[in-house]
């Protein structure tokens, strides 16, 4: 069965933004960079099945209202502005990352790192309204 996934409905949800935020933040990809947002939005596609790396570019250029390729070089600004990022994922991750590391190759990371953390502030927000009745 092939469904159709409503990725603006994905990249507008308030639980998807902010994981995916504090994912990117804790890789250790600078916040004031352009590019730290469509990482945090290649987070959110990669991490619900949208595994096309051009297809990434194509959506989030569509959502964010600007060519894919300006997607990508802000991807690579921000990658490649960001000293802490290598060493962070490889800390996070166990595999080993660094500065020939592909867009690519974080962005996939960025999304397995996404589903893990939306998976336990799912589970933290299902506790948390359990007790609250």
């Amino acid at each position: 069965m092939d469904r159709k996934i409503d990725y603006m409905r994905l990249l507008n949800d308030p639980l998807n933004r902010t994981v995916a935020e504090r994912t990117a933040l804790k890789s250790g990809i600078r916040a004031d960079l352009i590019g730290y947002r469509y990482l945090a939005s290649a987070a959110i596609l990669y991490g619900n099945n949208i595994l096309g790396f051009n297809d990434i570019y194509r959506k989030l250029g569509a959502f964010h209202n600007i060519k894919p390729a300006s997607v990508m070089r802000e991807v690579t600004y921000a990658i490649n502005g960001s000293p802490d990022l290598m060493p962070q994922l490889t800390e996070m991750t166990g595999k080993k990352f660094n500065a020939d590391s592909t867009n690519c190759e974080v962005i996939e990371y960025l999304g397995l790192l996404y589903t893990a953390s939306r998976k336990d502030a799912v589970l933290e927000r299902a506790q948390t309204t359990q007790y609250a009745t």
